[in-house]
C-alpha cells in the first residue's frame, strides 16, 4: 500500500496520503488537510533506504536537532537544583 506525497497549490502545505487498494470503487480525490483544496501536485518520493550508514546519519541529525532542547532542559534542571538548595540554606 503506497504512501503518496502531495503539495497543495493553494496553501503550499506538503502532506502524505496512505492509499488503500480498492477493487470496487475509485478512491476519492485527496484534499489538503490544511485548507481542504483539491488543487494538489503529487510529488516524487525518494526511496527509503535503510542501512547502517543511513541510520547513523539520521541519529546524528536527530541529536543535532535535539541539542538545543537538551541543553535548555539541562539548564532548567540545574536552576531548579540551585533554587531548592537556596531554599534549604535559609
Amino acid at each position: 500500500m503506497p504512501i503518496y506525497e502531495y503539495q497543495c497549490r493553494a496553501c503550499r502545505e506538503v502532506f502524505e496520503i496512505f492509499v488503500r487498494p480498492s477493487s470496487t470503487t475509485t478512491p476519492d480525490a485527496p484534499s489538503c488537510p490544511s485548507c481542504e483544496s483539491q488543487d494538489l501536485e503529487r510529488l516524487l518520493s525518494a526511496f527509503a533506504v535503510n542501512s547502517a550508514a543511513t541510520q547513523k546519519t539520521h541519529l546524528q541529525q536527530a541529536r543535532r536537532l535535539g541539542a538545543p532542547e537538551a541543553r535548555d532542559r539541562k539548564h532548567a534542571e540545574v536552576e531548579e537544583i540551585r533554587r531548592i538548595e537556596a531554599e534549604h540554606d535559609h
